[in-house]
């Protein structure tokens, strides 16, 4: 048991609020921490592009966000239905034809998501995140790193061992 943890069910309820926020927005959900134009570029630059013609609902940005608002839901409600639902009622409140109740043209398009694409956008939002960072949150304004040398193994040059050779003879 972690120290920095009182009691498991304040985690959850924070993680729910968190949670909450993403989902119950009037917009599309996580568009404050990814914006279209983000996913929009990482697909392009992986060229995994889908969903480009005019009629079509399930488009990169709102196959990823129908993707990520289904994993963060309670079990109960992670189903592919219950993610084309919440997909619909979306597209209704945008003023977009919803899709077809039907999971099977969510699921293939779903599958379209490349890891790749994923990577990058965890990338993206990760150093998006770490811009924001107040300036009374560093460290000796700086943003701390760490590394443990214990598992990184990479070979030296010549220049460095000529440098630390002198220095420990």
């Amino acid at each position: 048991m972690f120290s920095c943890y009182t009691s498991p069910r304040v985690g959850a309820k924070s993680f729910s609020l968190v949670q909450n926020a993403f989902l119950q927005a009037d917009d599309l959900p996580f568009r404050d921490v990814l914006t279209e134009e983000e996913i929009q570029a990482a697909f392009a630059a992986e060229d995994a592009c889908f969903g480009e013609d005019e009629d079509d609902i399930y488009t990169p940005a709102l196959t990823l966000w129908g993707w990520l608002a289904q994993v963060m839901q309670a079990e109960r409600a992670r189903s592919c239905v219950a993610a084309v639902a919440r997909i619909a009622a979306l597209c209704v409140a945008l003023g977009r034809e919803p899709p077809s109740p039907d999971t099977g043209a969510y699921c293939r398009t779903r599958a379209k998501l490349p890891e790749r694409v994923l990577q990058r956008l965890v990338y993206t939002v990760g150093d998006g995140l770490e811009a924001r960072v107040p300036g009374d949150w560093l460290w000796l304004s700086r943003h701390v790193k760490i590394a443990d040398g214990t598992t990184l193994l990479t070979p030296d040059t010549d220049p460095n061992r000529e440098v630390w050779r002198e220095a420990w003879t």
